[in-house]
């Protein structure tokens, strides 16, 4: 992605530059410091373009990190219940928290400007609810297993 914004930079300072040279006439004196001028902007766009894309990176990251801290959180939180037997576990209040999990993850993406940074961040979001509802499918199954077994309806495997 930093290699395209560089290329795009540099495509689009070429371009600048040659119309410029257009307009001014076809002097060596102007196509040099013309050709110099191109350069630098190519150079200075390059720079933001890296400054950017860094920038992106990082942001990435952050939600990256958060999106796994929550997610981490939530799958401890989950297997804590499940461990607990079936009392601990409500399927009903699992899917409430990964329902408002998943919109402050949301609301976490607004702020974001590149829209490929923000749809990154908004598939992960969807990526953790998506998660967290196999859990709370894993959660009822569990359930509906230990209320049978409980009963006493369950065989030996042998």
């Amino acid at each position: 992605m930093q290699r395209t914004l560089v290329a795009l930079g540099c495509t689009l300072a070429l371009a600048a530059g040659s119309a410029m040279a257009q307009q001014s006439g076809s002097g060596e004196n102007a196509s040099g410091s013309l050709g110099d001028r191109a350069r630098q902007a190519a150079q200075t766009l390059g720079e933001k373009a890296k400054e950017a894309a860094e920038k992106a990176k990082t942001k990435v990251e952050e939600t990256t990190d958060k999106s796994k801290a929550g997610t981490d959180q939530s799958a401890q939180s989950s297997q804590g219940t499940t461990a607990m037997g079936s009392s601990g576990t409500d399927p009903q209040q699992m899917q409430r928290q990964a329902d408002a999990d998943y919109k402050s993850a949301k609301a976490q993406c607004e702020p974001i400007q590149q829209p490929s940074q923000k749809t990154i961040c908004e598939k992960e979001a969807t990526a953790a609810h998506a998660n967290a509802e196999v859990r709370i499918e894993k959660a009822k199954v569990a359930a509906q297993g230990s209320a049978t077994t409980g009963m006493g309806a369950g065989k030996s495997s042998r």
